[in-house]
């Protein structure tokens, strides 16, 4: 592979608009100017954004004060660096694990980590929420979540010498930022495009062992980042990597800032736009073993996995995907564009399996699509001013790097606009029901993934 990065021989884009970007990005001096040229330009919107990875090379010292190098994370132990446990702070002490496993120690929960310690950890060192505890990364994060209008999250992993890292999915949009060494990274085709949780599964593959590489399709992209470069992986498309170490280097860590925009794993998917109305609607209120359920639930689950329903597996046009992000005319005309055709599909669908409707149901699912589209509108924007405001480094200098990390967890979970009884009195839970329903099969790559681990 050669050049800009990315090569799709089946692409119908014209290839000079990937490159009119990368002229416009390489002319950037900071990394604010990076963004503005990406969120503005058509082709990363229609043609990259969830569709296509996309490698993009900065100018040395784009990413100002964002660049980490190892000498900048051993100096977080001089300011109080803590150790955690899993599923907050990720960097875990070393006598918590037994074997290739972790459990949980008490002991270790928020203590004091001292430089020493963090230069002896010999794996991966995985610090989670870089934001809450690092002026210069949390800048950088706030630059992508200000720009996309969508919750960004940074992950910084840091490796010393050469390890391979699996092939994976996630349910997050992700930019990789190279900051220190050097990684290569490959990725291939999705069997599955747009994986939604629930619909596929647990929405994402290879976090509880490899993806075996028969379920992946073609290599698009294979590459190796160097600091200051950046590469957007869409949600779900496998991907592996390498860290390459300079043998000149004994002690060098190759670091990376994983940039996770969070859109699916919010639930910001037409697929449960629609679910919530369902459930507003009243298409929720049967009982089932003493339990409400969505007799449509099951149809629609079934039509988002074919490809005319994959419109419903999309990101939610909110942010920079509205094409103005706080413009509620072109926000709502671009949901109902959208959602409309779908609608009418699954309701035909439903009516010829049997499912009894209401009369009055399509008037009062129309009703609802427009009150959900407000809250969606409205939410999408406080959380992530809630986030800027309780989550970054300096709002709160007080608090320690443990509860800095917990609080914003915390934060990321109560976001999003499906949340409590606003779907349904019994919780959104109701609507999602059908996803364990004995009768509907396994999506296909689920199903194959579970058959090869056998």
């Amino acid at each position: 592979m050669s050049g800009g990065g990315y090569f799709n021989a089946d692409a119908e884009v014209e290839p000079n608009l990937m490159e009119l970007l990368q002229e416009a990005v390489a002319e950037c001096k900071d990394v604010q100017c990076v963004l503005t040229e990406l969120v503005t330009d058509e082709y990363f919107r229609d043609d990259c954004w969830e569709t296509q990875p996309l490698f993009l090379r900065t100018k040395p010292g784009t990413l100002g004060k964002g660049k980490l190098t190892w000498k900048v994370l051993l100096e977080l132990t001089d300011e109080g660096l803590m150790w955690g446990d899993i599923g907050e702070n990720c960097i875990v002490h070393p006598d918590v694990r037994n074997g290739t496993a972790f459990k949980f120690d008490a002991r270790f929960k928020g203590a004091q980590m001292t430089r020493q310690q963090l230069e002896a950890l010999k794996d991966t060192i995985h610090i989670s929420s870089i934001q809450a505890i690092h002026r210069g990364a949390a800048e950088l994060v706030l630059h992508f979540q200000r720009a996309l209008g969508l919750a960004a999250n940074g992950n910084v992993f840091a490796t010393k010498g050469a390890k391979d890292i699996p092939l994976h999915t996630d349910r997050a949009e992700i930019f990789v930022v190279q900051t220190s060494g050097r990684k290569r990274w490959r990725i291939y085709k999705p069997h599955t495009e747009l994986p939604v949780w629930g619909v596929h599964g647990e929405g994402d593959w290879g976090k509880k062992g490899p993806l075996p590489a028969s379920l992946v399709g073609d290599l698009l992209f294979d590459k190796i980042l160097e600091p200051g470069d950046i590469l957007y992986i869409p949600r779900g498309f496998p991907r592996s990597a390498t860290t390459l170490p300079n043998m000149k280097r004994k002690n060098e860590r190759i670091i990376d800032i994983s940039i996770m925009v969070n859109t699916e794993g919010l639930h910001l998917v037409f697929e449960k736009y629609l679910r919530c109305a369902f459930a507003r609607s009243g298409a929720c209120d049967k009982k089932e073993l003493g339990e409400f359920y969505c007799p449509l639930g099951r149809t629609l689950t079934e039509h988002a996995r074919t490809e005319e329903g994959k419109p419903l597996r999309k990101t939610l046009s909110i942010g920079f995907l509205s094409g103005a992000k706080d413009y509620w005319p072109m926000f709502a005309k671009s949901m109902a564009d959208t959602i409309q055709p779908q609608l009418a599909m699954v309701l035909k669908k439903a009516d010829e399996k049997g499912v009894s409707q209401e009369p009055d149901l399509l008037e009062k699912i129309d009703n609802e699509l427009a009150a959900v589209a407000g809250k969606v509108f409205e939410t999408a924007k406080a959380d992530i001013k809630a986030l800027e405001e309780e989550g970054w480094y300096g709002n709160n200098e007080e608090v320690s790097f443990f509860e800095k990390q917990k609080h914003w967890r915390w934060l990321i979970k109560m976001s999003g606009p499906f949340q409590g009884d606003y779907c349904h009195e019994k919780g959104i839970e109701v609507a999602f029901r059908d996803y364990s329903d004995a009768n509907l099969p396994q999506d296909q790559l689920t199903k194959l993934v579970k058959r090869t681990r056998k």
